[in-house]
């Protein structure tokens, strides 16, 4: 919120100073970006750490749902990859997040040992057990 004031009507004591300009940035989390913490299909879906300060997408870091990982069918890559892995859908996980028809999504896949992963397909949860997984999700806008 800004006001006008009119230096005219200032008095003239040298008790008086002018202050002028604060800048006030915000970072905004619309109902199109990642949350810490939110409810997918009865799930609860956390993020470590989210990132929605570029217009172009928002970033999950950490993704778990219920404290697990997705599962991760395309390899060890410890890097971001546009690959999409067959036992969960990012591309519509990335539009239920964002209520947005999202056409593109990067995941950031791993690998460690085999453990319980959280499979989501056509709005349904299930497990399979998997040494690789997806650790980060960005869905590009």
């Amino acid at each position: 919120m800004a006001a006008l004031i009119d230096s005219s009507k200032r008095p003239s004591s040298s008790r008086y100073m002018t202050i002028c300009c604060i800048y006030i940035a915000q970072t905004t989390t619309t109902a199109t970006s990642f949350t810490w913490n939110q409810s997918i299909d009865g799930k609860t879906v956390t993020c470590n750490a989210v990132n929605n300060s570029n217009p172009a997408y928002t970033d999950c870091i950490e993704l778990r749902i219920d404290g697990y990982y997705f599962p991760n069918d395309v390899g060890c890559l410890s890097q971001w990859s546009t690959a999409i892995a067959s036992q969960w859908d990012p591309l519509e996980f990335c539009r239920q997040v964002t209520g947005l028809s999202i056409t593109n999504a990067s995941i950031f896949y791993e690998c460690d040992a085999n453990q319980r992963r959280i499979v989501w397909i056509a709005k349904t949860w299930s497990f399979v057990e998997d040494m690789r997984y997806s650790r980060h999700l960005r869905c590009y806008f």
